[in-house]
């Protein structure tokens, strides 16, 4: 199926040439060819000279039953870009999702959950955090204090991305963080999904309690290749969930938000995405109470402060998009009929220089 589809023709727009707009990475090829083995593939980008995200490949080969993954340092990382000179296969997954309590590739981390009331003035009672990245949930506030018990501590919303980060359902949580806004296109340079923000602290019979943190936003992946490229198989850049807030029969403090999903980008000469196709970028589910089995069944628990999609943005010149993909993000398809050897530059006018095409690969 396709969520919110979004169709744009461009033609060659010379003022478009001297814009802002980052251009797509063209492999040199000196990584060589790219084939993934059967089971689970790691890239490290914490190895030295790894940081910035980029392989040149010359071409790259995900066969089914293969997984690719990133390894990735703690703080701010970039997007993941695997360029290629010649053939791009996507038969198997390639995963830039939130896991292991951090972002994926590029992606904002989750705010931190509060802690105590909005009158404590202890050293450990702090506020919640806002999400990480381009539009992080916004942080639930600590609860009001009232006697021996405070109000409930605010819940965090969801990181946005292509769609919103959402407030908390008032049928299942009270008390909410506003929800995050959207963005109209993909961001460029491309950047990760959003963290979601943390909920709220609060108080009993004196005792400072905690809300929840909120979820990671899940990374940012562009493939480009100055010739074709064929995905039937994963693409995967899910946001993180939202965590609990600390809950007893005095009250609770607030749930996380979920953190956004993140961003896709392909650029090629010829791009075909079969019916075998699953791309998804959706947001975490928020966050729930401690006293719920949260992890079991999340659609019944979370209070719904989910986190936003994010997009799957595809240029080439030409291009086939199966009916039967299950294309689980804002999708934004660009054809641009350039004649050869002119580049295409940003966003619908992505880098291609297709008189620059290689030969075989070495």
């Amino acid at each position: 199926m396709f969520c919110f589809t979004r169709f744009t023709t461009c033609g060659v727009l010379l003022a478009a040439l001297g814009t802002a707009q980052a251009a797509s990475v063209i492999s040199d090829g000196s990584d060589g060819a790219f084939i993934a083995q059967p089971g689970v593939n790691v890239l490290d980008l914490t190895v030295p000279g790894r940081e910035s995200g980029v392989f040149n490949f010359t071409t790259i080969s995900v066969p089914v039953g293969a997984t690719l993954v990133f390894k990735r340092a703690a703080g701010p990382t970039p997007p993941v870009t695997l360029a290629a000179t010649g053939e791009v296969q996507v038969f198997g997954t390639i995963d830039v999702s939130a896991r292991g309590g951090l972002a994926g590739p590029g992606g904002g981390e989750g705010g931190a959950g509060g802690f105590g009331d909005a009158a404590c003035v202890a050293a450990d009672c702090v506020p919640a955090q806002a999400g990480g990245g381009l539009l992080g949930g916004n942080a639930g506030q600590n609860a009001t204090s009232g006697g021996i018990k405070s109000t409930p501590g605010y819940a965090g919303s969801g990181g946005g991305m292509a769609t919103p980060g959402l407030a908390a359902d008032p049928t299942r949580f009270n008390a909410s963080a506003p929800a995050t806004d959207a963005l109209a296109a993909l961001p460029v340079p491309i950047v990760g999904g959003s963290g979601g923000g943390g909920g709220g602290g609060w108080m009993f019979f004196g005792v400072q309690l905690g809300g929840g943190a909120g979820g990671d936003g899940g990374g940012a992946l562009e493939i480009s290749t100055l010739g074709s490229l064929v995905l039937g198989g994963t693409l995967l850049a899910n946001g993180g969930k939202g965590s609990w807030g600390f809950t007893n029969i005095g009250g609770t403090g607030g749930p996380g938000g979920g953190g956004s999903g993140g961003n896709f980008r392909l650029v090629a000469e010829d791009i075909a995405v079969l019916d075998s196709a699953v791309v998804s970028a959706v947001g975490g589910w928020g966050g729930c109470l401690s006293t719920e089995p949260c992890d079991r069944d999340r659609p019944t628990f979370s209070k719904l402060n989910n986190g936003g999609m994010g997009f799957f943005d595809v240029t080439a010149r030409t291009m086939s998009i199966a009916p039967e993909a299950t294309l689980s993000a804002v999708v934004a398809l660009h054809t641009v009929p350039l004649p050869a050897g002119l580049p295409l530059l940003g966003g619908a006018l992505l880098c291609l220089l297709a008189a620059k095409r290689r030969g075989p690969p070495r």
